[in-house]
């Protein structure tokens, strides 16, 4: 029987999940959960997630949440099939790298990015304003972004943007 992961295709979590069913050769049903139109926040989704957010995994009646658990339930149970994705637990160093890479990513580079990517792509699609040099410089994950990025690059949106910014913070 095949897998049921409910998402959006477009959401970078539910990418993850289906990468990970690819990669394991695991057949799938992506049941699309309209999340335009709030469907994750209402019944049933809520019974399945209970923070109305995508993706969930239907597998033969378990339910998971959290596109990471989904990934590793997924990779532990078909690590016979595909590609190996997480490393033995008994490998001690292998693991133990693997899990410093995922805390890495789950700690220090998924927070910023996400909220980057929504700025970018979701709230522009939303007829908002795209995100700013300056909207992101004064962001406490600034420190990630290269020095290329500066007020001279700014410049070519500033005057618009800024002004709209400053206005929202009452000056």
């Amino acid at each position: 029987m095949a897998l049921k992961p409910y998402g959006v295709a477009a959401s970078t979590c539910t990418k993850g999940v289906l990468t990970t069913l690819v990669e394991k050769n695991v057949p799938y049903e992506l049941i699309n959960i309209g999340v335009s139109s709030g469907e994750q926040k209402q019944l049933p989704h809520v019974a399945k997630q209970p923070f109305g957010k995508v993706p969930v995994l239907e597998d033969n009646g378990f339910i998971a949440y959290e596109s990471r658990a989904i990934s590793k339930h997924i990779a532990k149970k078909y690590a016979g099939q595909g590609t190996k994705l997480i490393p033995a637990v008994n490998d001690v160093e292998e693991y133990g790298s693997f899990e410093q890479a995922y805390s890495i990513e789950t700690s220090y580079f998924s927070p910023p990015t996400e909220g980057i990517a929504v700025e970018k792509v979701v709230n522009t699609r939303a007829g908002e304003t795209a995100v700013t040099i300056a909207d992101v410089k004064n962001d406490s994950t600034s420190a990630l972004l290269p020095d290329s990025v500066s007020f001279s690059t700014a410049r070519a949106v500033a005057e618009k943007t800024v002004r709209k910014w400053v206005d929202q913070l009452g000056y």
